[in-house]
């Protein structure tokens, strides 16, 4: 199957009457995906959508959001998904940039999307999934155009957080998706079967949300949508449809190992939980092990690589000194260290991680020289500093892109850092990801004060709190005298991170002298 029409069409063939998703005690057959799917594709094309344009949705996680994928995908059209937990001012952005012709909006979204859309230079038709998207989908063409998907159709459209504060938008095509479900086939934590129950809580504005869904549906099994996290309903949704599956990011595991109520029958079922976003710890993955009793595959990858990378088997996490490492490459992925000229480091030297193969972006959306810059000829420049032993694992030791991942999302420093500027009084701004025991990272400012003026923390977190989304605020603020900077005055981060470090050590009595 070489594209996401093709995976609903041949399904519906081949098991139509099996389920394909269940969501809020609704199940969907494949036979009734491919129906829909088409009924939207038919809608798209009474609409008015040609191939190439963009349309979008915001909502929590739903089943509709496979009618809408697929039938998008039929039309040859590319689904933009956007962040629900971004702000108003932030989905604006995207909007503009990516103009999508439609934008479908979710329960509780209502109000925000219809001002979001107000200030846009070209706003999209809504269509609300409660109300309109019924109607909307029975729509038909009076001259129906037979489309055809073809391997190089754009599909989706995924924004990430880049270096310079403004959002990308990552496209993929179906060639990039086809080349992950021909991969995963042998990848632990993605190797599903037609027996699975596949639990997807990953948010579908994610690429690891939406591979997880699509290959549930491409090896014919089922999967049950959580339509946010909540400990207690996602344990409860495990027991009652016996999932065997799941993709979670570390913050999530900790609230599901730390959630009074859990129970080993919620978790009899499960054979297997991916995860990704941020390592965990020997002593957390221990806990997990013994609590939840299945095996644990740790996946390393990238919107820009199609979720594709490394994987640490559940077997090498117990192999001496491989633990720190998220595994080795997917096979047919080829994945090397780079010096600052370019060139392949033997095994054991840092250098940037480069990533190559079919999984790798079409680009970033109209912005030539940002995918020039991260596309070279040996493939794609990840931004990770780490090094590779002789057996092919990858070591990840920093950060030469400075975002901050925290709770699996990826924050840019500068985004953060141009809103607190505008706080009245602040003079310099710095932000850096800290360690966090739930979230992997926690977002810290560093804040230099005009002279006079008194700054209170607390406030300046309220304050942002309406400006940017809820994940990105700084979680707390230490005031300082001046920011370090390089002679060119850019933020030397590293120091800002190392005086946190003393700061932590100071509090914790460790750098006390002995009485």
């Amino acid at each position: 199957m070489e594209s996401i029409a093709d995976i609903v069409r041949v399904r519906a063939r081949t098991c139509g009457d099996k389920i394909a998703i269940v969501h809020d005690e609704k199940r969907t057959s494949y036979a009734a995906l491919d129906a829909r799917s088409g009924e939207v594709a038919s809608a798209l094309d009474t609409a008015g959508i040609a191939p190439g344009d963009r349309v979008a949705v915001l909502s929590r996680n739903c089943d509709t959001f496979y009618d809408l994928l697929a039938g998008a995908a039929k039309a040859r059209a590319c689904l933009l998904p956007l962040n629900v937990r971004l702000s108003e001012g932030e989905l604006a952005y995207i909007i503009d940039d990516a103009q999508p012709r439609l934008l479908f909006v979710g329960s509780g979204f209502e109000d925000v999307a219809a001002r979001v859309v107000q200030g846009c230079a070209a706003p999209p038709i809504l269509v609300t999934l409660d109300h309109a998207y019924a109607g909307w989908r029975s729509r038909r063409p009076q001259a129906p155009r037979k489309r055809v998907s073809q391997p190089d159709d754009d599909v989706l459209q995924l924004y990430t957080s880049g270096t310079t504060g403004r959002p990308k938008g990552v496209v993929l095509s179906n060639r990039n998706l086809a080349a992950v479900w021909r991969m995963s086939a042998t990848v632990p934590g993605f190797d599903y079967r037609a027996d699975d129950v596949v639990m997807t809580v990953m948010p579908q504005f994610h690429v690891a949300g939406i591979n997880t869904g699509l290959l549930a549906l491409h090896h014919g099994a089922a999967m049950v949508i959580a339509s946010d996290f909540a400990p207690a309903a996602l344990l409860a949704l495990i027991e009652r449809y016996r999932c065997t599956q799941a993709f979670l990011v570390p913050s999530m595991i900790i609230m599901l190992l730390d959630h009074g109520g859990l129970r080993p029958d919620h978790v009899a079922s499960l054979r297997q939980i991916a995860y990704g976003g941020s390592a965990i710890t020997g002593a957390l993955l221990d806990r997990a092990r013994a609590t939840l009793g299945c095996d644990f595959a740790q996946l390393y990858g990238m919107t820009e690589t199609t979720g594709a990378g490394t994987v640490l088997s559940p077997e090498e996490h117990d192999r001496p000194g491989k633990a720190g490492s998220c595994g080795r490459a997917w096979p047919g992925l080829e994945i090397v260290a780079i010096d600052e000229a370019g060139c392949v480091l033997p095994p054991g030297q840092h250098g940037e991680l480069v990533i190559a193969g079919e999984t790798v972006m079409e680009g970033y959306w109209r912005q030539a020289q940002a995918t020039a810059e991260a596309l070279r000829p040996i493939g794609l420049l990840t931004g990770d500093g780490g090094y590779i032993d002789a057996e092919g694992f990858v070591f990840i030791e920093d950060r030469i892109k400075d975002i901050i991942i925290s709770g699996g999302e990826n924050i840019a420093p500068s985004q953060v850092e141009d809103v607190l500027a505008g706080y009245p009084g602040v003079r310099d701004v710095a932000v850096i990801g800290v360690p966090s025991e739930r979230w992997g990272e926690a977002v810290k400012a560093y804040i230099v004060a005009e002279h006079g003026a008194a700054i209170d923390p607390a406030a300046v977190i309220a304050w942002a709190r309406m400006r940017l989304a809820a994940y990105k605020l700084p979680k707390s603020i230490d005031l300082i005298d001046a920011i370090p900077r390089n002679a060119s005055g850019k933020v030397l981060r590293r120091q800002l991170r190392d005086l946190n470090q003393a700061a932590a050590i100071e509090a914790s009595g460790l750098g006390s002298p002995a009485a």
